[in-house]
């Protein structure tokens, strides 16, 4: 289990993160939902132990296992690549050599929906579903017992958007070769994340303003705010008359 104890980021000036406290059990879909400049990105360096340059971080993360290696980041971007390095070397390089072997690398491919044949391609051959699959596999093959996903789907369109969400929550489920996955998506995209989430914390301004399930902001029982972002997205609105074209 991961634990998340007043995780607070500030100087003289600033709180960019405020007294957050949370949980994420491994086989669990945590998703972290805010607007633009809310702290999600801040958060997941936190988790990582980073903070901005000038900034302090308080409080603690826990993780209650064996595993040292105990969290991975998919990034968010393709130029995460080396582009003068092939895709086979950069996973192997990730991985840790005495716990991966080849089957364990093609298994892990297979996990996100590649094969060997990528093993020999360079980043600027990939498409950018591809790549995004890629970071994923690189993350996965760390054998953390959490992997944080920062806005995987920035930049894609929807049916695709929903396949990554899809496939980074199917990391909850264990394999023959990889035990379940505590898996935290930060995303701006309430609607695409309730439909594989278990959990959804909700940030403001730095502050965790809700802790809810996607079962009570569709019902609409959740916090008023996250019910603000939940309306805000065109796929939820609804026609309040029948207008008539003149």
């Amino acid at each position: 289990m991961l634990i998340v104890e007043q995780l607070t980021i500030e100087n003289n000036h600033h709180k960019l993160l405020k007294n957050a406290s949370f949980t994420v059990k491994r086989g669990e879909c945590l998703a972290i939902i805010g607007a633009s400049g809310s702290g999600k990105s801040i958060l997941a360096n936190a988790l990582l132990g980073a903070c901005p340059q000038g900034f302090n971080l308080q409080g603690t993360v826990k993780f209650k296992s064996a595993n040292k290696n105990s969290i991975a980041i998919v990034a968010q971007a393709a130029t995460a690549l080396n582009p003068s390095t092939r895709v086979g070397a950069q996973l192997i390089q990730q991985a840790n050599a005495s716990q991966n072997t080849p089957a364990e690398l093609t298994a892990t491919l297979q996990k996100v929906g590649l094969d060997d044949s990528i093993l020999t391609l360079y980043p600027s051959q990939l498409s950018g579903g591809m790549a995004k699959r890629v970071l994923t596999a690189m993350a996965l093959i760390q054998n953390t017992d959490f992997i944080i996903a920062d806005e995987p789907t920035c930049g894609l369109e929807l049916s695709r958007s929903n396949k990554v969400f899809s496939e980074l929550a199917a990391l909850c489920q264990p394999d023959k070769i990889h035990p379940a996955k505590g898996v935290m998506i930060i995303s701006h995209d309430l609607p695409g994340i309730t439909q594989v989430a278990h959990r959804i914390l909700v940030l403001k301004d730095g502050h965790i303003v809700d802790n809810t399930t996607p079962t009570a902001i569709r019902l609409g029982i959740a916090n008023a705010y996250t019910q603000a972002l939940w309306d805000a997205s065109p796929a939820n609105w609804t026609r309040s008359c029948n207008a008539k074209a003149s």
